[in-house]
């Protein structure tokens, strides 16, 4: 539930697939589903990745929940053999030019300008799908004033990484068990009618193109939907699941950045504007630094009586020492969190901040451009179109 250990996959040949279902898209011609993989240099995984498209997609025809689909991979340059190994699967290929704007929102935005259906599921590269999620989320879409839905994303870490049993304990404690409205989605399925509506995502976008999207339907008055399945196997952090601390921060940067952009771009946007304050402003959040500033001050405190050779002073600083940890301890076992998470959420506060806020501002004054000039894709951005794949 929630989190995945590196040696648990799923393989399944697709390699009789190829050619067959399949007839080339013409003029005005649409499907129920297009599925837009955005990868950049993503070799390692995305085999796995289609191979898991294709698996659930067929489950979703038996299912009479779809009769017909294309699948596109949005290529951000990749430097890699992404596009050869994908090109060996049924698929549409697209890559965005080395001097484009490259992002996440930005590999969306081309994949979905050449797709045809009704509804649109956007994955990253690095995800493995399950086809129980594409099943209950495809039946929950299906709902008048819903736009979108999304599942429990399940990272995938070696058991014998340190966040391993942190991110254990985050993803349970996150766990949908039932259909629940959320805020905002992440690898997620939506109508294509909503999308046009609002405009689609944001290529300009360093991160958090996503939420911002969010927004934005909501303020149409859709609803966002998480079904109490699993979605993704995430591998963010490689088939090896060797997930740093870096990793987190890096993230942290990239979407704090692209929501400091979103809300330059949507200033003028009140509803916009209060919910990033409540995101960054809120008092917890603030709040959370002082544990931190504690241990650094305990920290300075020993540094600075370590040549202190008075043995009361000694052991007044080890007593204050045992008592601080004492009390860290005591919380963690209280929110019944593992020693591991009780460290982490104890000393990851500052430096988490610290990328944060910063990140926030600096991608509020750099701002966005405006979506509608990104460049389109020419002949030479399209390395196939993509086909319609029919049950």
């Amino acid at each position: 539930m929630g989190i995945h250990e590196t040696n648990v996959k799923k393989t399944v040949s697709r390699d009789s697939l190829k050619g067959e279902r399949t007839q080339t898209i013409q003029a005005g011609r649409s499907c129920d589903l297009s599925v837009i993989v955005v990868t950049r240099n993503e070799e390692e995984n995305v085999h796995d990745c289609l191979e898991s498209i294709l698996e659930a997609l067929e489950k979703a025809a038996e299912n009479d929940l779809i009769s017909s689909w294309e699948i596109i991979v949005s290529d951000s340059a990749s430097k890699d053999r992404t596009i050869e190994i994908a090109s060996r699967f049924p698929v549409g290929i697209v890559r965005l030019s080395d001097d484009w704007r490259l992002s996440a929102g930005a590999g969306r935005v081309a994949g979905y300008s050449v797709s045809s259906g009704e509804s649109v599921l956007f994955l990253d590269g690095d995800c493995i799908l399950h086809e129980d999620w594409l099943l209950a989320s495809l039946k929950a879409l299906s709902l008048d004033d819903v736009a979108g839905v999304d599942g429990n994303l399940a990272h995938v870490v070696s058991d014998g990484n340190f966040f391993f049993p942190i991110l254990k304990e985050i993803s349970k404690s996150h766990f949908v068990s039932s259909l629940t409205e959320v805020e905002t989605l992440g690898q997620a399925v939506f109508k294509r009618v909503a999308l046009e509506k609002v405009g689609g995502h944001n290529p300009f976008l360093k991160g958090g193109e996503d939420r911002d999207l969010a927004y934005r339907l909501r303020r149409e008055g859709y609803r966002l939907l998480r079904v109490p399945k699993v979605n993704v196997d995430h591998y963010w952090a490689g088939k090896k699941g060797d997930l740093r601390y870096y990793d987190l921060l890096r993230s942290s940067f990239f979407w704090s950045f692209g929501d400091g952009q979103a809300t330059r771009w949507s200033f003028s946007d009140a509803s916009i504007r209060g919910q990033q304050r409540s995101r960054y402003l809120r008092s917890g959040e603030l709040k959370g630094i002082l544990p931190t500033l504690v241990l650094l001050l305990l920290l300075a405190v020993n540094l600075l009586l370590a040549f202190d050779r008075n043995a009361l002073v000694w052991l007044s600083v080890l007593l204050l020492d045992i008592i601080s940890l004492a009390a860290i301890v005591l919380v963690g076992w209280g929110k019944r969190w593992g020693i591991r998470r009780t460290i982490y959420e104890a000393f990851q506060t500052t430096p988490y901040l610290v990328i944060r806020l910063p990140s926030f501002v600096l991608g509020f004054l750099i701002g966005s451009k405006d979506p509608k000039s990104y460049p389109p894709l020419g002949s030479e951005n399209i390395i196939s179109p993509p086909p319609i794949l029919v049950a």
